[in-house]
């Protein structure tokens, strides 16, 4: 625990006492002993001995005084301002209508510096619309009458801008006179909340009453529908008010025999344990008219009610396509004839039949194909695979190459199925032109490639996840997020990166609860070197063809800066949500095949846009010569310009950074690394500039180069960045403050505390008076209290001269072995008392220099050698070890003391810090901070090895001295000091 010199002085205030009344009892004495001598001699004594006991008393009562005082009004101010400057709420003093104190977390809330609300109106505050009811009811709290102590009220910032909050208000004194204690808490998230909510609500409202499908709530406690939308009233010809009178199941009532058909309400208890349901039911409408509808029940996620939401859609018009399904097959024979595909039927490869299509796709008419084999129509490489399929009877598809009847090859789709006709098994092959479709594959993987790069180069995290929880998919900047590399994490489980051990279960259940899909979903992960790094994540879940569930995609970005520094971020406006579909179905027909090509291709570019689009960050593609090719959403919002506007434009027209990179060097850059991160300015279409971190990278379109920009504002981060200023500025000043202090403060006490040893050292040495020894014992405690005060009070000058830069380094060459010497001389004494040897190898290098002032290195050395003394276990060693190599010099200092932990090392040189505060040791904990400053001071290191329990070490390095100067050599007659 760090202590101030006001505490370290305040724990010897005791010896002022105890001096002043051995002063005292020391006088009374004197008047005893010499009871023989003059009255003028007594009179002369007794003078001198009460002038000094009255001054010493003067002395000790003003600082008793002044000390308590300022303990009394300093344990006042930091209670309430420890408890005002750590709430999570505002706390504002009003007083006559103005602010006379307002908290840290008020500042914040409404964005103004430390200094600044103090001296406010009350009305300067306080948003036009709410100035009015705040004065009214602030002027009726202070003259006593009723007034709402909570109540919502808009507040402005600095900037004018609305702040709701929940004010709380109540009467105090403030210095002495009425003032009103106003807490203020900000409730922007939860009116915005509260926004969301009733949107919500609209838009779910909207889509029911607009949905082409007659919706009813039905309420299963009381068997009654409780709404119903237009749709239903115009199915049933029903108002709302009739159907909310009759029984659902009277609906589906029929003249028809229906026993065996279960009853609505089966299905709805179904539906409320959580089975969807999706049947066919005849219905009836008010007039009688029978309706065939197709029922999808769902359970509504209201807990305490029983509700079920049932969709009904009239599949009357279906019912007629069935029927005229099975009228159309009567007529499939004569579409053998108009298939795009060549459909052929064969007998053990020979062909029985053929459409007109083989003379398009082979150059063969129907009469040259009929009793040929099928082989022959193959090309040589592909003979063996289509021998081979024939043999086994397969369905496909599968590629062949096929051979024209000019000798050309083109790849063909081959699907065949086996007919049993008369005990006889044929088979119909289905031949397909697959030209286009893999020139259109073709572009496809182009798509993707680019859709990858576009990931590949994301800040954020893509991944993918299967349903056991292994990572199948993860995009490259997991490695700045957690440290891996995404081959490290392929195959791996993803629970183990969750600091919670049930993080991956909370995060399942919140996306099951969400309908698979959530956005914003904060959690801690591990990162590789064990740091905790939180992560906001957007994720839903992957669907296979048929509706089940396969695993999870997401984006992951790392927030826990924001968390950090959550009063100076600003939440996300948008997600980055990535929806992938899987595009390829298998085609019967070769219109169907090219039709479902062109769907996968076109939702691969719509992905493509959603993801360019739906990006939370600014997205910008522009040409090597600047000419802005395409942005996403996000750009235009960040910039204030339309789409079409920025696409007319250049990169110089926004980019106005003070020292731009030309387009050439950036393309010679990514021509070497993948992507490259340079800081700008852009300017918004209303004039404003923006500080922006952009990361680029280089796309290929045939011979062109285009530039994809990625953009990030980071106007918070540079806020961040001048307030460490700031507060790294305001900190230097407080402690050059607090330095100037300590050298007042100590110099003031050194007059009264020299008077106080010099009259003890006059008591103690008077030969012609002896005192008696009991007295004299008394005046000897006082000469040691006092020194050892002055050493203090020394202390702390030397502290305030280093930490002010007033103390003087007057290097020259010194040698380290003659200083040593000396002072391993002087306090081999105080070693003795404790049986402690020394151990030393300085007789072998008996000329090692450095640059040094020779009297601070030898106060360095004392000291560390008066630690190990004092602190090291009697009858043990102290050793001391000289080493150097060619350019610099180490004395290291072993003692087989008690030994230091971890976290004492790391507090050693801490100024007052005492890590063994034994009661019988002298220390102020401020020799070691003395030391490391005057070790810096000359160009030098001083650092410890320590195991607790097993000694310490502490050394010094300093480089060698190469300039030949002025210089203590090693002889015994050089005074050191």
């Amino acid at each position: 625990m760090k202590l101030s010199p006001y505490f370290c002085l305040r724990n010897h205030r005791r010896w002022g006492l105890g001096m002043v009344l051995s002063l005292y009892a020391m006088s009374s004495s004197g008047l005893e002993t010499n009871a023989g001598r003059s009255f003028t001699e007594h009179m002369q004594l007794n003078s001198s001995l009460l002038i000094m006991l009255l001054l010493l008393l003067c002395v000790w009562l003003g600082y008793r005084l002044m000390t308590s005082r300022l303990e009394i009004l300093n344990l006042k101010v930091i209670d309430f301002h420890a408890l005002a400057d750590n709430a999570h709420d505002g706390i504002f003093i009003v007083q006559n209508e103005q602010l006379v104190y307002a908290n840290q977390r008020a500042t914040d809330i409404l964005g103004y510096d430390d200094d600044e609300l103090p001296g406010r109106g009350l009305a300067d505050i306080v948003h036009a619309d709410d100035t009015e009811l705040l004065l009214d009811r602030h002027r009726r709290r202070m003259r006593g009458e009723d007034a709402p102590k909570l109540y919502e009220v808009t507040l402005c910032n600095k900037h004018g801008s609305r702040v709701p909050v929940e004010l709380t208000a109540a009467l105090t004194t403030w210095q002495g006179s009425p003032a009103a204690l106003v807490i203020i808490r900000d409730i922007t998230e939860r009116k915005l909340i509260e926004k969301t909510l009733l949107d919500s609500e609209k838009r779910y409202r909207s889509l029911v009453e607009n949905s082409p499908d007659a919706i009813l709530i039905i309420d299963a406690e009381r068997n009654s529908i409780i709404e119903a939308n237009e749709q239903a009233e115009l199915l049933f010809k029903l108002s709302k008010q009739d159907l909310f009178a009759i029984d659902p199941e009277q609906l589906s009532r029929s003249t028809t025999d229906h026993s065996r058909q279960k009853p609505l309400t089966h299905y709805i208890e179904r539906a409320l344990h959580g089975v969807p349901l999706i049947f066919e039911r005849e219905f009836h409408d008010s007039t009688g008219q029978a309706i065939s509808c197709e029922i999808r029940l769902s359970r509504m996620p209201f807990p305490n009610r029983r509700l079920v939401r049932c969709s009904v859609i009239d599949i009357s018009q279906r019912k007629l396509y069935q029927s005229a399904l099975a009228r159309s097959e009567e007529r499939l024979a004569s579409f053998f004839q108009a298939s795009f595909e060549t459909l052929l039927f064969h007998d053990q490869g020979i062909v029985l039949d053929v459409n007109n299509m083989v003379e398009q796709m082979f150059g063969y008419s129907r009469e040259e194909f009929i009793g040929r084999h099928v082989l022959e129509f193959v090309a040589p490489e592909s003979q063996q695979i289509a021998r081979e399929n024939m043999r086994k009877g397969e369905q496909g598809p599968y590629e062949l190459k096929a051979l024209r009847k000019d000798g050309h090859t083109f790849p063909v789709q081959i699907r065949a199925r086996t007919l049993h006709q008369d005990d006889t098994f044929r088979r119909i092959v289905a031949v397909a032109d697959i030209s286009n479709l893999q020139h259109a594959n073709d572009k496809l993987r182009a798509s993707e490639q680019n859709l990858q790069h576009i990931i590949d180069n994301m800040i954020d995290t893509f991944y993918r996840v299967d349903m056991q929880g292994k990572l199948t998919m993860v995009s490259p900047s997991v490695t700045a997020l957690l440290g891996y590399q995404p081959d490290e994490l392929l195959g791996s489980e993803l629970a183990t990166l969750y600091l919670d051990p049930y993080g991956r279960e909370f995060f399942m259940s919140s996306l099951k609860n969400n309908h698979g899909q959530i956005t914003a979903y904060q959690t801690p992960l591990l990162h590789k070197n064990g740091d905790i790094v939180w992560v906001s994540t957007n994720a839903k879940f992957i669907y296979d063809k048929h509706g089940e569930i396969t695993g999870v995609e997401g984006v992951s970005r790392n927030i826990t800066q924001q968390r950090n520094n959550e009063q100076a971020l600003l939440k996300t406006r948008d997600e980055l949500e990535v929806r992938v579909q899987q595009r390829t179905e298998q085609l019967s027909q070769k219109i169907q095949e090219l039709e479902a090509l062109q769907l996968a291709l076109r939702d691969s570019e719509q992905n493509f846009r959603a993801l360019f689009d739906g990006a939370v960050d600014s997205f910008l593609l522009h040409d090597d010569k600047g000419q802005i090719l395409d942005v996403n959403r996000q750009t235009c919002d960040f910039l204030g310009y339309e789409r079409d506007e920025l696409l007319k434009m250049t990169v110089d027209d926004i980019d106005v950074g003070p020292a731009p990179v030309s387009l050439q060097t950036l393309l010679n850059t990514l021509q070497e690394q993948a992507s490259v991160t340079i800081e700008s300015i852009q300017r918004h279409k209303d004039g404003s500039t923006i500080p922006v971190e952009v990361r680029l990278g280089l796309l290929h379109k045939g011979s062109e180069k285009l530039f994809l920009a990625l953009v990030r504002d980071i106007t918070t981060r540079k806020a961040a960045e001048h307030q460490l200023i700031s507060d790294r500025d305001q900190a230097k000043h407080a402690s050059q403050a607090k330095s100037e202090f300590l050298s007042r403060m100590s110099h003031e006490l050194r007059t009264p505390l020299n008077a106080i040893i010099g009259f003890s050292d006059l008591l103690a040495s008077d030969a012609q008076n002896p005192l008696p020894p009991p007295h004299q014992e008394n005046v000897d405690e006082i000469v040691k209290a006092g020194r050892h005060l002055l050493n203090l009070i020394d202390d702390l000058l030397e502290v305030s001269a280093i930490e002010t830069g007033r103390i003087k380094i007057l290097p020259i060459k010194t040698n380290v072995c003659a200083i040593s010497h000396a002072c391993i001389t002087m306090l081999r004494p105080l070693a003795q008392h404790k049986a402690i040897r020394f151990q030393h190898n300085l007789d072998e290098l008996t000329a090692v220099y450095i640059n040094a002032d020779p009297t601070r290195l030898k106060q360095i050395i004392i000291n560390l050698l008066s630690n190990a003394i004092k602190y090291n276990n009697a009858g043990s060693l102290i050793s001391l070890e000289l080493t150097t190599d060619a350019t610099a010099m180490r004395l290291s200092l072993s003692d087989n003391g008690p030994g230091l932990t971890k976290a004492q090392q790391k507090r050693l040189f801490l100024p007052f810090e005492r890590i063994y505060d034994y009661p019988d040791i002298e220390g102020t904990g401020i020799g070691l901070n003395i030391c490391k400053h005057l070790t810096e001071l000359m160009n030098g290191r001083i650092g410890v090895n320590s195991k607790y329990r097993s000694g310490s070490q502490f050394w010094l390095e300093f480089p060698l001295a190469i300039e030949s100067t002025v210089s203590i050599d090693d002889q015994e007659t050089v005074d050191l000091g």
